[in-house]
């Protein structure tokens, strides 16, 4: 794939611009952290058991898969989970929950918001805020619901206890997220696909 001038220009304004996201979403946790005081939940849907050897191995695959598939160029890509809709993501310690919507950093937020629930866990077991792939996710159907008002039901919190929460969410322009998908399921995983047929012939 070659690129033009303009759209490297489009390319590094967005990798500047999901920087810019990743460093003002630590920032603002932080800052909250400050402003409220931290404490305990008690709801079972925070309790996590510690990391399985089986899961530690799984990431770790994972991880290797990655590389190879940078390495290999479209290899492996047909490999990869189907997406599982999850519409947000939460951080109760430090009030703050995102709306996750698909190709508009979905990836990216939902390891941010686990790294916010398990930041110890997270950097110990050497995980990455930008290859937290769906089949490997530290975080999986812990601090994720369906809505607010499931939120609101499963860690028991009132309307008056919401109002100290902070929604954020990420979208993107719509064309380019799009051709995101589109490239993404129609092009890359077309290919893989030929491309493993050709090598299993």
């Amino acid at each position: 794939i070659t690129f033009s001038k303009e759209n490297k220009l489009h390319l590094l304004f967005l990798l500047s611009a999901v920087s810019i996201i990743i460093g003002l979403t630590c920032c603002f946790a932080k800052l909250i952290d400050k402003r409220v005081q931290r404490r305990e939940f008690e709801f079972s849907n925070f309790e996590f058991e510690p990391l399985s050897e089986q899961k530690i191995a799984k990431a770790a695959e994972s991880y290797r898969a990655q590389e190879r598939t940078i390495e290999l160029g479209q290899k492996g890509l047909d490999n990869l989970e189907k997406i599982k809709l999850k519409n947000s993501d939460t951080s109760p310690s430090h009030h703050l929950m995102s709306c996750i919507i698909q190709k508009s950093m979905s990836t990216v937020m939902s390891a941010i918001f686990c790294f916010l629930v398990r930041e110890k866990e997270f950097v110990d077991a050497g995980r990455s805020i930008l290859r937290e792939y769906p089949d490997i996710r530290l975080c999986e159907g812990k601090n994720e619901f369906k809505s607010v008002q499931d939120m609101q039901t499963k860690l028991y919190l009132s309307k008056h206890h919401l109002a100290k929460w902070r929604f954020s969410m990420v979208t993107r322009e719509p064309v380019d997220r799009f051709l995101s998908g589109f490239i993404d399921r129609c092009i890359r995983q077309v290919f893989s696909r030929i491309y493993a047929s050709s090598v299993a012939s």
